[in-house]
């Protein structure tokens, strides 16, 4: 018998037969389980007992559960501005105070002075001359059309929108990053914008519909000018610019219950700071999730 044929028939007496488990080593005892400090002492290669510190109190789970559930609470003005703060307090702290903005190395002051201080701002200006031109142009009795006449209302609104933006965005986004216009900022601004934000929201409605407005009549006039003669007259454009506008005013008027005007005297300081907040009733979720969102949803879509 060759030497490979013998090793083979060595290992195989020493495995054990199939589906039987070899039986377990007798030269030694484990002698039981041992306990938590025999385990370190082991461990720590150390004799004699051993001291265990624990890290957390015998109440960690609760104290730990406190403490993440008062930091939610703190950080909840921060991160949900729009909605009450977990019930616990209906007016936030932010929703209270007014600070001084004034940062010119910030990144989002710098953004907003060039977008809404420069570009608005100018483009508003121009805006607001070519709307006066056409309105000129279109209200001279030689002009006088249907048509004209709704073109006249859609430059009116859109006026309108173009000053309020200005007011709201265009020279409030001036002082942060320069410093200059504090008075209008600190002393106009936050005046103002109870009143102008929601006229501005009905000015961008009624532009809206005063658009859709338009295509229709040329649509009618275009396809159907038989029907143009008894739809598409100068009274009826009257009717129809009426109708947008008092659209819009009711669809718009709970953005007069929106903003609000914040007076703060800043401790150790003789300046009285002025500042616009949202209410509570547009920090509520369900105005928002109704009103804000679906509500100018269908509207637009209509429009």
């Amino acid at each position: 018998m060759s030497g490979a044929a013998v090793a083979r028939l060595l290992l195989r007496l020493e495995l054990p037969s199939p589906g039987v488990m070899p039986p377990p080593p007798t030269d030694y005892d484990y002698g039981g389980p041992i306990s938590d400090d025999e385990f370190l002492a082991s461990a720590m290669a150390t004799e004699g007992p051993t001291v265990r510190y624990d890290l957390f109190p015998q109440n960690h789970s609760q104290s730990t559960l406190q403490i993440v559930l008062n930091h939610t609470e703190v950080q909840t003005d921060l991160q949900y501005p729009h909605y009450d703060d977990l019930g616990l307090d209906p007016e936030p702290n932010w929703t209270r105070i007014c600070e001084d903005v004034y940062n010119p190395l910030l990144e989002n002051n710098r953004i907003e002075f060039w977008v809404c201080g420069v570009l608005i701002n100018i483009v508003g200006v121009l805006g607001i001359l070519g709307n006066i031109i056409s309105m000129i142009i279109l209200s001279r009795p030689q002009m006088r059309s249907s048509i004209n006449y709704l073109l006249t209302g859609l430059a009116r609104c859109d006026t309108v929108l173009i000053i309020t933006s200005i007011l709201l965005f265009g020279i409030p986004s001036i002082y942060p990053y320069t410093g200059h216009f504090f008075g209008y900022y600190n002393y106009v601004y936050p005046f103002i914008s109870p009143a102008v934000f929601p006229i501005g929201m009905i000015a961008q409605t009624a532009s809206i519909y005063m658009t859709f407005t338009v295509t229709l009549e040329r649509y009618v006039a275009v396809c159907h000018p038989l029907k143009a003669r008894a739809l598409c007259t100068y009274g009826r454009a009257k009717i129809y610019f009426i109708v947008c506008v008092c659209f819009s005013l009711a669809y718009n008027m709970p953005r007069f219950w929106e903003v609000l005007t914040i007076t703060y005297p800043e401790p150790g300081k003789d300046v009285i700071l002025h500042c616009v907040r949202p209410s509570r009733l547009r920090r509520s979720e369900a105005y928002i999730n109704i009103y804000i969102h679906w509500c100018y949803l269908i509207a637009g879509e209509a429009g």
